[in-house]
């Protein structure tokens, strides 16, 4: 595909993404996408390489840094997503006071629902 067909293609995608879905988008948003019923892609490094040309040329503006960088047209503003968290982080979760065992009995088996999970014992004489 050629350079000027992408930016094309890269362009309205990102009209798409913010007046009508109403959203910023990063680079997430371009590693598989539809316009106009055909599938595009594109790699990280694509995406950064037009992204600083499309800033530069004052088409998007960079929103705010997540755990990715999202971007808008310029002048559509966005804000960044708040954070829940609770009002006192000294605060102790109810479940540190549940034992190991009786949490695990609770949680459904027919799901995955732990990960990362690592017990110590200590036991005498072996």
């Amino acid at each position: 595909m050629g350079n000027a067909k992408l930016d094309y293609v890269m362009k309205k995608h990102i009209r798409y993404l913010v007046m009508i879905e109403k959203r910023p988008f990063c680079y997430r948003d371009f590693l598989d996408f539809e316009v106009d019923d055909k599938r595009y892609g594109m790699t990280h490094g694509t995406f950064r390489n037009k992204i600083s040309k499309l800033t530069r040329g004052g088409y998007i503006q960079l929103e705010y840094y997540s755990v990715s960088a999202f971007y808008s047209l310029k002048g559509v503003g966005f804000t960044r997503p708040r954070r829940e968290m609770t009002d006192n982080h000294t605060v102790v979760s109810p479940l540190s006071s549940v034992s190991s065992v009786s949490f695990i009995d609770t949680l459904p088996a027919d799901k995955h629902a732990l990960h990362d999970i690592r017990f110590r014992f200590k036991v005498d004489n072996i």
